[in-house]
């Protein structure tokens, strides 16, 4: 009787062998071919017919479609055509997988658990898969989020650090958005001469000597010399109070973030960190210099200049402008090839217009140094005016230089730009906190030198799911 059966057993396994060997000597005989000897194969999926080539599904020998004794029992010998009883509007996305190299991306109008059966079916998994681990070099692995050990700091350091951890931190955030802005606002202000300072005239035995006048900020102002009367301008006492009182705020912002910082040294030598000390230096230094008669006063100028590095301080509460930042050291890779050509096309065309119009009377281009700022303004279309070709061929060369300064500068950057956006801002709407509430129970909950995990996987595949 167990001879019986494994000779049963047997004969099923002789039978399928044999079913299956003649399916492959079907598919074998009905394969046609172009004119290169590909063979092209013809997908029926609920009555759709889709043709491609075996070499490209191929590419994938582990899925359904790419592995011909896996797909071979889906083969109608009479239309020599592969069968499926699946959805054919999904079909074109399965399909473009094979085309395009392994890019898997879900229509919009149809939701993931459709997509997702129909990934599982053609069994692209293992590609996917396959893919992911292709692209781990290029994958930032997660950092862990270092809080201070001590609980008073710890808290102080997620109150500002950590704007949606609690109530208490947006509100302190807000403010600080708030302070910020009127300090621009104030910076700007305070430059109008009706408004930001008092003149006065102060006659002297000064003869034929235009001497400048500091105000209290050691700001150069509008000074004239009259016969010998000097008129010198003092900033009104308002804007320095207001000044005085958001560096104030600026400056415990910055101690606050220097005390509690889980590692000080690496808090100061960041971006962030840079920016909050270059935003309150400026004033400690012309306070410091008031009284005295500095020579270099060109050198003040430059350190009162530093004032408007306040405005990136809202970077740490922007999420757009944050976006922008990565999205710029992402792409630091090409874009140093886009400038090269900009330099190139810069002297390309300034030699060709300064020797257009070299013979022409009245020239604006005595040199192609000289010509090089025609040649900015031009390719990025700013069209100043202080320096135009005066003949026919110069006006040629300055149209083209125009267009090809448009190709360049807008054409070539853009989608590089635009594509690492697009993945930057999907990456981060991913780890954007749901509940400020629940994010803060979860980072006090963890371990204190490593609190809590921020994903900054790239993904260049839409879809996810589990195998």
């Amino acid at each position: 009787m167990q001879a019986a059966g494994f000779a049963t057993a047997a004969a099923t396994r002789d039978r399928s062998e044999s079913r299956f060997s003649r399916g492959e000597e079907v598919e074998k005989y009905i394969r046609p071919t172009s004119r290169l000897g590909c063979a092209r194969i013809k997908i029926n999926v609920s009555g759709m017919v889709f043709e491609t080539y075996e070499e490209t599904l191929a590419q994938y020998p582990q899925t359904l479609l790419g592995c011909p004794q896996k797909r071979v029992r889906y083969l109608d010998p009479n239309s020599g055509e592969y069968c499926f009883d699946r959805d054919k509007s999904l079909f074109n996305s399965i399909l473009f997988f094979y085309q395009s190299h392994g890019i898997l991306a879900c229509p919009g109008d149809v939701s993931k658990e459709l997509f997702l059966k129909e990934v599982k079916f053609f069994q692209l998994h293992q590609a996917v898969e396959k893919l992911k681990k292709d692209l781990e070099p290029i994958v930032e692995p997660p950092q862990p989020i270092l809080l201070p050990d001590h609980a008073i700091k710890r808290k102080l350091w997620l109150l500002f650090e950590f704007p949606h951890s609690s109530r208490c931190a947006s509100f302190l955030a807000n403010f600080s958005v708030f302070v910020i802005v009127v300090s621009t606002v104030t910076f700007c202000m305070e430059t109008i001469e009706s408004i930001g300072y008092n003149f006065t005239n102060i006659c002297d035995s000064v003869t034929n000597n235009t001497n400048s006048a500091l105000n209290k900020s050691f700001i150069e102002v509008k000074n004239a010399t009259q016969s010998n009367c000097i008129i010198k301008g003092e900033q009104v006492e308002f804007w320095s109070t207001i000044e005085a009182v958001y560096v104030t705020w600026f400056t415990l912002e910055y101690l606050i973030r220097v005390i509690c910082a889980p590692v000080r040294c690496k808090f100061m030598k960041s971006a962030m960190g840079l920016v909050d000390f270059l935003a309150i230096i400026p004033f400690y230094i012309t306070l410091l210099a008031q009284n005295n008669i500095i020579a270099g006063f060109p050198v003040l100028r430059i350190v009162r200049l530093f004032r408007v590095i306040r405005v990136l301080k809202l970077s740490r509460y922007s999420r757009g402008l944050k976006l922008l930042a990565k999205t710029l050291v992402l792409s630091g890779g090409d874009l140093p090839s886009i400038l090269a050509v900009l330099i190139i096309n810069i002297i390309l065309f300034s030699s060709i217009v300064y020797y257009v119009e070299n013979g022409i009377k009245d020239s604006d281009f005595k040199s192609i140094p000289d010509a090089f700022w025609w040649s900015v303004v031009t390719m990025t279309t700013v069209g100043y005016g202080d320096q135009v070709p005066k003949g026919p061929l110069g006006r040629l060369v300055g149209a083209i230089c125009a267009v090809s300064g448009i190709v360049i500068l807008f054409c070539f950057p853009t989608p590089v730009l635009l594509s690492h956006f697009e993945e930057m801002y999907s990456l981060s709407d991913k780890n954007k906190p749901k509940n400020s509430n629940k994010d803060t129970d979860r980072i006090n909950s963890e371990d204190n030198s490593a609190a809590g995990m921020i994903s900054k996987r790239v993904e260049h595949i839409t879809v996810e799911f589990t195998v």
